[in-house]
């Protein structure tokens, strides 16, 4: 099965065009998400960790947060994770994977299309770059092997706002507290407890908890947490 991970959003024809060709080669795809973190390779990557253990084993992922597209600041990649196969660029978006999972295995894409546009790389080169591994070709007939670009100092997690959904609840990067469910999260210097869930808070009080992905989050019962806390993408989180 082929995963798409973008940050295109649904509206416009990105999305449309890169279905349409997995369908034309006899394939069927899931959306894992469109609205990763825009143009952030980064906290989208730390997120894309965090969904990997619910992607089944054998499933190939087409991961596109892309913006140095066109340009010589990434090549194009496949990574072999645990079982998993991701296409994309290698612009920090796989590097939490790989940090998390040291026997990944890094490949520069090298047989390219004979046409590529210079901004839409999710339809032109991943796109049929994982149909082709769907349809049982080799990584060796595609790319060559190279290192994993990951940093010595890239931590495993993020003490950032790495997402936030329609729910407006703030993801963070983080998995745990190191005071457990007694300590506080700090956001823009206010205090937040801990609780285990919505329904343990009145409506509209904030509380972190630990999320279905495993990551600390920060939500207001049936309220907006990133809007009663003007949270961005990128806001530190601390530790009371």
């Amino acid at each position: 099965m082929i995963h798409l991970y973008t940050d295109f959003g649904l509206n416009g024809p990105y999305v449309g065009q890169m279905k349409s060709l997995i369908g034309d080669a006899g394939l069927s795809c899931t959306d894992l998400m469109h609205d990763a973190p825009r143009f952030r390779p980064v906290h989208a990557g730390y997120l894309l960790a965090a969904l990997h253990s619910h992607i089944p084993r054998g499933s190939i992922v087409i991961a596109v947060v892309d913006p140095g597209v066109g340009s010589d600041q990434r090549k194009p990649v496949i990574v072999e994770c645990d079982q998993r196969i991701y296409v994309g660029p290698g612009n920090e978006l796989f590097n939490s994977l790989s940090q998390r999972y040291p026997n990944s295995q890094w490949h520069e894409i090298t047989d390219l299309p004979d046409s590529v546009s210079n901004t839409f790389h999710g339809r032109d080169i991943f796109t049929p770059v994982a149909i082709r591994l769907q349809l049982g070709e080799s990584i060796s007939a595609l790319a060559k092997p190279m290192p994993a670009p990951v940093p010595q100092d890239w931590s495993v997690e993020l003490d950032e706002v790495i997402y936030v959904d329609d729910f407006k609840n703030i993801w963070t990067g983080l998995s745990r507290h190191p005071k457990g469910d007694g300590g506080k999260i700090v956001f823009k210097n206010k205090g937040i407890p801990f609780a285990s869930t919505f329904s343990d808070m009145k409506p509209g009080e904030l509380f972190w908890y630990v999320n279905s992905s495993s990551l600390i989050e920060i939500a207001a019962n049936q309220g907006a947490a990133s809007q009663l806390l003007k949270a961005q993408i990128g806001d530190r989180i601390e530790f009371e």
